[in-house]
């Protein structure tokens, strides 16, 4: 995986983690480190559907452009 890639999921990790501070704050070592781990893949699964959302979309939308004589 790319490093900016790597930079982008963890800051969209961080992001979702501050939004839910008072929640992590108040949990224990074991419920913040299965929290992590559960926000890390999530996020990363989320990102490379985006991605490969996005790659269908432009195939799609390049084929329609496409003319039709060859």
């Amino acid at each position: 995986i790319d490093s900016e890639i790597k930079k982008d999921i963890a800051s969209q990790v961080w992001l979702k983690v501050m939004e839910r501070s008072e929640k992590v704050l108040s949990m224990d070592k074991y419920w913040v480190e299965n929290y992590l781990r559960k926000v890390c893949k999530t996020t990363a699964l989320d990102y490379f559907k985006a991605e490969e959302w996005q790659k269908k979309k432009l195939q799609t939308n390049t084929v329609k452009t496409l003319p039709l004589y060859v």
